[in-house]
């Protein structure tokens, strides 16, 4: 394709139809990997007070540790007062192991729900929790420790666990349509139990947490906790932080134990 053909198709005008289908291929290749890559790391969580269940999502982002991150208004959801962690092959159940709530973020004030559940407002709606010592958790690479902060318009996908009784690892594409200092917008497919999932840019990097949604559209919009406010919460409890904060602090990691390597 000629450099003018390139040109209009970027302006959105009809291109080559050969070259749409690959570049919708390259997409779901990528879309595909990324989805693969969160299978160890974007965990099922379970807030339980008795018999009463709720579920949300949550991921390690730390892979020298069995922390794992997630929205801060799960601690005390409808009373609860057990949290567990559920870990899926596939659609296979695989285990479960219960957590402890290390932090959470200051409390605001008490609200209510739509479906009536009880819940607790935090500043920044960040949750940490860990695994036991002595439990088996294979923590994976992906999402990776690394964050980068994006831009209005960038392409990014959230990948979870929807609803109550899905065992399947789900993801959903969208676009940032806003970027304040600490909160995004993305308007993508978020569904119910989608809170505490991970906001991966379009290379894999973690740029924030599903807080919830604020729209009843199919595409709705997403309200996401930035990442820069989640990394600065961490920091302050004295937890590690991602390890870069943008894709040029990664490389310069890489390159560091380049150097490190050769030397």
């Amino acid at each position: 394709m000629d450099p003018y053909e390139k040109w209009r198709g970027s302006m959105g005008y009809p291109i080559d139809l050969e070259m749409g289908h690959a570049v919708n291929k390259y997409k779901d290749m990528k879309l595909k990997a990324i989805n693969e890559g969160s299978r160890s790391n974007v965990v099922k969580l379970v807030c339980s007070k008795g018999n009463k269940r709720s579920f949300f999502n949550g991921f390690f982002y730390n892979n020298d540790s069995s922390l794992i991150l997630s929205s801060g208004h799960i601690s005390g959801f409808d009373n609860a007062d057990k949290y567990e962690a559920l870990f899926f092959h596939g659609t296979e159940f695989e285990k479960s192991c219960e957590l402890t709530l290390l932090h959470v973020g200051m409390f605001i004030r008490q609200e209510v729900s739509n479906t009536g559940c009880c819940f607790n407002v935090y500043s920044p709606d960040v949750a940490v929790l860990k695994c036991p010592d002595d439990v088996d958790v294979q923590i994976g690479n992906s999402p990776r420790p690394f964050a980068e902060q994006v831009y209005q318009g960038a392409s990014v996908c959230i990948v979870g666990y929807k609803g109550v009784d899905e065992p399947q690892l789900s993801i959903s594409d969208g676009i940032v349509s806003f970027v304040g200092l600490d909160i995004m917008h993305v308007a993508a497919n978020a569904d119910n139990g989608y809170a505490g999932s991970p906001v991966l840019s379009s290379q894999g990097y973690v740029v924030g947490m599903v807080k919830g949604g604020v729209g009843t559209t199919i595409k709705q919009v997403v309200e996401v906790v930035a990442v820069n406010k989640i990394h600065n919460f961490l920091i302050s409890k004295g937890l590690p932080g991602f390890k870069g904060r943008c894709l040029w602090g990664f490389l310069q990691h890489e390159m560091l134990q380049s150097m490190q390597q050769e030397c």
